[in-house]
């Protein structure tokens, strides 16, 4: 399972394919998804959420603050190296001689 916290200073379960609850070792059928299922999932989905709602408070607010604002410096700052050469080369900077302006080495 994976867990995240959200702008909102909430908690998110994010639950990997393979989380399976139950007796998974033992041989099984599975019933398809239809009433039960969802009447299932509905009450999973509630269960779940007050576990989540229950650990809210363990939240560092200030400490997530920080992150999603040093998160946003770092997507701010980031630059697709690509795209630069891209545009570098298609920019004219190679002369009919196949030779950039620059003195290389």
């Amino acid at each position: 399972m994976r867990f995240y916290v959200n702008s909102k200073y909430e908690l998110v379960c994010a639950p990997d394919y393979h989380d399976k609850f139950g007796n998974s070792t033992a041989d099984s059928l599975m019933i398809n998804t239809g009433t039960f299922t969802n009447m299932l999932e509905e009450e999973i989905a509630l269960a779940v959420n007050e576990v989540l709602k229950r650990y809210r408070h363990t939240i560092p607010k200030d400490l997530v603050d920080r992150l999603f604002e040093e998160r946003k410096e770092q997507v701010r700052m980031m630059c697709d190296t690509s795209a630069i050469l891209s545009e570098y080369m298609d920019g004219g900077k190679i002369n009919e001689d196949h030779t950039g302006d620059e003195n290389h080495e």
